[in-house]
């Protein structure tokens, strides 16, 4: 499989006369040069593939010290996908078994294509030594020869890199050259021209051959290209083609949304941009980025829309975990909950008619309970056996049932008495706790009065503390006093010798 990380597109705008193969050889490794129509005048560009990821990393940085060269990486950059198949297609057909041993050189370089993929048909001069045949870029060839100094091939390389390439042509045209009834190659390779010209081309000629390769390019792909898990979306809007980048810091989801309706842009490009919102933790963007609205406006189908309800279904999902760890309220949980189903329910609908019949049989067995007749069970089984072949049941059979059928009334019946048990004994527990209530409140109510005549008591037993403590004061008090009055008025007796 190949790695679109491992291929570049190289855009030249420069005049200048530049060693383009030479300058992108990196760590040792040649790449696979495929020439791409420009499509302006005074460019030319290139597919190079390389065979690691990291020759084509280095290869990248080369076009920051040139001015007037881009280069592109197809990992970043996928819409590149169809230019790059269409340049290889070309190449491929341009190439011919019998010219493995000439040397096809672009901007001065000299490599053998024996084991590449641009080989071109041997001309009338293949067999003069004197001649070798250079092939920079679809329909522009220059004839060298191999006696002159190598500097004048490089001349004569770089000039055919920066010849003008014309622009496409128009649908009529197309079809012209592409009409079944031609029973010609409608892009002839650089050695039929050789072989029509005699080995001198003339500006007509090009031009031509120019012409048939726009006209190859512009053909409709028939592989699609490679899933791509980048941040960077491109669109086409007004003729201009857009690339925007989804992880750059002013990056708004508005206004990528907004930029995809202008641009009409197709549904996995909306599924791209919401796939990427949805990765970067970001569901609440991610909902809004499917926009089934606008397509179902466009007259797409419910059908072509399952997966973008099913993306849909899954961002709700997500925004009410989101909702639960953050804990909000229980109304926007269900919200988002209740808009997941709303999506699932539009894609398999809202019952499924294969599961709801076997649903009402279980829900009307269940209704009829184990009181069934045999003979409603007999005729049930006639009326089923009556859409295929008609057989007759065997006595065996209806004794079984019937014997169910009394073992099912057994158990009913002893599960009816113990239900009755269960009721007896509720409501005689009902009764106890009912009294055991009452008895506990009416200890509840003595305890209380217990509690007052208790703090009564105390109080009357603090206040005759008191009131004795006072007494035995007022009575000291008095002996004193006596004392005192019997000693003033000499009533007192002194003490005998």
């Amino acid at each position: 499989m190949t790695d679109m990380n491992a291929i570049i597109k190289v855009e030249n705008k420069s005049t200048s006369q530049l060693d383009l193969l030479s300058l992108f050889t990196v760590l040792g490794e040649e790449p696979i040069v495929y020439p791409s129509n420009a499509g302006m005048s005074g460019e030319s560009h290139f597919f190079l593939q390389y065979k690691s990821s990291q020759a084509a990393a280095c290869a990248c940085n080369l076009s920051i010290d040139f001015r007037d060269i881009r280069v592109l990486s197809l990992g970043q950059h996928p819409f590149l996908y169809h230019q790059y198949r269409l340049a290889r297609q070309f190449s491929a057909a341009s190439a011919l078994p019998d010219h493995s041993r000439e040397k096809v050189s672009l901007a001065g370089v000299k490599r053998d294509t024996a084991g590449s993929k641009h080989r071109t048909r041997r001309s009338p001069k293949a067999n003069d030594p004197t001649w070798t045949c250079i092939t920079p870029s679809p329909g522009t060839v220059a004839i060298q020869d191999r006696g002159a100094p190598e500097s004048s091939i490089c001349s004569t390389a770089s000039d055919s890199l920066s010849s003008p390439v014309l622009q496409a042509p128009s649908a009529a045209s197309v079809n012209e050259l592409t009409s079944p009834s031609d029973k010609v190659d409608p892009t002839p390779s650089t050695g039929e021209i050789l072989e029509q010209t005699g080995g001198h081309i003339s500006p007509t000629v090009i031009s031509e051959h120019n012409v048939r390769i726009s006209a190859l390019e512009d053909a409709p792909a028939s592989v699609a290209p490679p899933i791509s898990c980048e941040t960077t979306v491109a669109v086409n809007l007004f003729g201009q083609s857009i690339t925007y980048d989804l992880k750059a810091d002013d990056s708004d989801p508005r206004v990528v949304i907004e930029l995809l309706k202008a641009s009409k842009s197709e549904r996995t490009t909306y599924l791209t941009v919401a796939a990427f919102y949805r990765r970067s933790g970001n569901p609440q963007n991610a909902k809004h980025s499917p926009q089934t609205t606008e397509f179902a406006a466009r007259g797409v189908g419910v059908d072509q829309l399952k997966p973008a309800l099913l993306y849909l279904s899954g961002c709700e999902f997500e925004l009410a975990k989101l909702a639960k760890a953050e804990n909000k309220g229980p109304s926007i949980i269900s919200e988002h909950y209740s808009a997941a189903q709303t999506w699932l329910q539009k894609v398999f609908g809202v019952q499924d008619p294969m599961r709801a019949q076997p649903q009402a049989k279980e829900n009307q067995s269940i209704k009829e309970g184990p009181f069934k007749d045999v003979n409603n069970i007999q005729h049930s089984r006639a009326g089923d056996s009556s859409q295929g072949p008609s057989k007759p049941l065997p006595d065996w059979d209806i004794k079984r049932m019937e014997r169910e059928l009394r073992s099912l009334r057994s158990k009913n019946a002893n599960q009816g008495k113990q239900l009755a048990q269960l009721n007896s004994l509720k409501r005689k527990l009902e009764d106890d706790y009912l009294y055991e209530r009452d008895l506990r409140r009416k200890y509840q109510r003595q305890r209380d009065n217990l509690e007052e005549q208790l703090k009564s008591a105390r109080k009357m037993e603090k206040h005759a503390l008191e009131q004795i403590t006072r007494e035995v004061a007022v009575r000291r008090t008095a002996q004193e006093t006596l004392v005192e009055m019997k000693t003033a008025l000499g009533l007192v007796e002194g003490p005998k010798d």
